[in-house]
């Protein structure tokens, strides 16, 4: 159908956005993958420096990861992972974009989800309670400020050519 392709403007042909909806699908389920890895304690002991501050780490897993962990069980539609997807594709990216990538837009927005419900005093959200209902609002707020710069820490690990990465650089920070 004529709603399902859309112009590519770098090569004057067509993308096929059916197509291109079932390839993010497997992109979007990867980010989650992504994001799931990153519940592993191994990354996270690395990112919060774990063998420099042993004491924390009980305190970390309670109040941030074991909360995030909840939120993160019940994903959205993974709509942000396709646009980035689509945009990849359509700026010439070669193969798929690093899940790295994906998993960070994710976390931004998971982020920005959980300050904007603080800010509106949301009582759900995905058909649960709210963060800020079950651990209170300063570490819903903590929490959803953090995955800010996890993003962008991820983001910076992802796989790509430098000039990708200084632009995708520039775009994030």
């Amino acid at each position: 159908p004529a709603q399902d392709a859309m112009d590519d403007s770098t090569g004057g042909g067509r993308v096929n956005l059916s197509a291109h909806r079932q390839e993010t699908s497997s992109k979007a389920e990867d980010s989650w993958s992504v994001l799931n890895c990153l519940l592993e304690p191994a990354w996270i002991d690395d990112l919060l420096e774990a063998e420099c501050f042993p004491a924390a780490m009980p305190h970390w897993r309670a109040h941030i990861l074991e909360p995030l962990e909840s939120f993160l069980s019940t994903p959205g539609k993974g709509l942000r992972s396709e646009l980035v997807s689509l945009g990849w594709t359509l700026a010439d990216g070669n193969g798929a974009p690093p899940s790295q990538l994906l998993a960070g837009v994710e976390l931004l927005h998971a982020g920005s989800l959980i300050i904007d419900d603080v800010q509106d005093d949301s009582e759900t959200r995905r058909g649960k309670p709210c963060i800020h209902r079950t651990i209170g609002i300063g570490p819903a707020l903590n929490l959803g400020n953090w995955l800010y710069f996890v993003a962008v820490d991820l983001i910076a690990r992802a796989s790509m050519a430098p000039e990708k990465k200084s632009r995708v650089s520039d775009v994030v920070n």
